[in-house]
Parts: structure tokens; sequence; C-alpha cells
């Protein structure tokens, strides 16, 4: 009997050992994974800064009033994509406040589209965006001052409503009525 009995403490001994040891390696197989999510979270943020910091060098050195750094974006239909749009002072003219305006009436979308321009208007949302019609506008800023302005829109093509295609939406930069610069980005919806 007693020999059962010490077994059986054995037996209780070993399986706390066993429990004990295996709690432990999940605690720092967990701990470890966590450090290298955080470290990616990290080094994404690094990145996105740098990425940022080089395409506004890249900017300065442009001529250009407008830089769109992806031209061609593709999305999911159902999905969000962000996109920046890059507004520069070339010119020391004195002018009233300027105004970027996507003219969606203008755009080239497929045929299926065509009548239904206003859903587009939806797809974009920005803090300084306003929509008018079938025109979106984003106030800038003025040229008598020196500035590069980062607009940063999301674009998120709703279920139901979009159509599989390319999108070829116009931007003009205007002060008032007077055109100051003209530029376009393209949209290829997927489903």
């Amino acid at each position: 009997m007693i020999k059962s009995k010490r077994g059986a403490i054995e037996l209780s001994i070993t399986t706390i050992v066993v429990v004990v040891i295996g709690i432990t390696l999940l605690t720092l197989g967990l701990t470890f994974v966590y450090n290298i999510f955080q470290d990616i979270g990290e080094q994404q943020k690094q990145i996105t800064a740098f990425s940022d910091e080089k395409i506004r060098e890249i900017f300065e050195g442009s001529e250009d009033y407008i830089n769109i750094p992806a031209t061609r974006i593709k999305i999911k239909i159902g999905e969000s994509q962000t996109t920046d749009i890059l507004v520069k002072n070339v010119g020391a003219t004195t002018l009233n406040t300027l105004v970027l305006e996507w003219d969606i009436a203008a755009a080239a979308v497929p045929p299926a589209m065509g009548s239904r321009r206003g859903e587009i208007v939806g797809w974009f949302r920005s803090p300084s965006m306003t929509a008018s019609g079938n025109k979106l506008t984003s106030a800038v800023g003025s040229l008598g001052q020196a500035f590069d302005k980062k607009l940063r829109y999301d674009i998120s093509p709703t279920k139901g409503q979009s159509v599989p295609g390319i999108y070829t939406i116009p931007l003009t930069l205007k002060s008032g009525t007077t055109t100051i610069s003209e530029s376009f980005f393209t949209i290829e919806l997927i489903s």
C-alpha cells in the first residue's frame, strides 16, 4: 500500500513540474512574439517617417505645384487606401487662397459608372475636403506664403455601388477662377 501512495505522489509531483515548465515556456514564447511585433511596429513608423522625408526632399527639387507620389493607385472594392498629394509654392506671386479641385464630372470612368459619377465623390475622405455636386475641393493656403503642404486622403470605394475598372481623376490647383496647375491620378478598382 505504501508503494502505491509513493508512486502516486511522484506522479503528482512530475505532473506539477511538467505543467510549471509548460506555462513558463508558453509565457516566454508569448513575450518573445509580443516583443518582435512591437519592434516591427516601431520599424514601420521609422520607415514611414523616412519615406515622407525623402518624398518631401524630392518634391522640393521639383518645379511642379502638384506632386502625387503614387499617380496610379490599385484598390480592392470595399477596402480603403490612403494617399498623399503635395502642393508647393513655386512662384513668388501673391494670389488669393489656393484650392485643389477634384473634378469628378470630367473624370474618365468605366461606362457603367458614367451616369453615377456622384457616387465617386463619396469615396474620398479628408478633414480638409468639401463636396459640391460632382466636385471636391480642399483649401490649400496662400501663394504669397512659402509653403509645402501635404494633403492626406482616404479613398474607400463602396461595395455594391462601385464598378471595377480604371478611373482617371483630374486635379486642378486654382486661385479664384485662375488655374495655377493641373495634374491627374488614376485609380484601378479591382473586385
